[in-house]
């Protein structure tokens, strides 16, 4: 005759055998939180990627507009166009600097960036410009930054 089991052993091992399902599907709920913040992460990363990559396009735009001659301070004059581009490069460093200032770029695109700004206003014809307009435009941010204070 077999030994039959007693039912508080069987309660006893469905119980253990519930348990251990259970903790499985808790780790793997966390596995698959832990996996969907990365992916918010790797997106957000992305997303942060491309606004900083259209700002670069935008200073692109103005700058291969802009006279070698002007770039490479060969001439310091701007004039007509050239002193709108200038302008319109003014204004997108006063946008930057503003982004930064709100933590919208990355430390390592605002090192990039604020090197620019830096090298583009020791040229003299950007210096002209932004001597011309400081007083009238509104370059708040940009001014700061001139200022030290970024």
């Amino acid at each position: 005759m077999k030994d039959k089991i007693p039912w508080g052993d069987i309660a006893d091992i469905a119980t253990s055998v519930g348990a251990v399902i259970g903790l499985v599907s808790v780790v793997i709920t966390a596995i698959g939180v832990l996996f969907a913040l990365k992916q918010l992460k790797v997106t957000q990363n992305i997303a942060q990627t491309e606004f900083e990559n259209s700002i670069d396009q935008q200073y692109r735009q103005i700058i291969q507009n802009i006279p070698v001659d002007i770039l490479i301070g060969k001439d310091h004059i701007a004039q007509g166009d050239v002193r709108e581009l200038i302008f319109n490069y003014l204004d997108l460093c006063n946008e930057q600097i503003y982004l930064y200032s709100k933590s919208r770029i990355s430390e390592e695109r605002w090192d990039d960036w604020s090197s620019g700004i830096k090298l583009n206003l020791q040229n003299k014809a950007f210096l002209s410009v932004w001597d011309e307009v400081r007083d009238g435009a509104s370059l708040t941010y940009l001014e700061d930054f001139l200022a030290g204070r970024f």
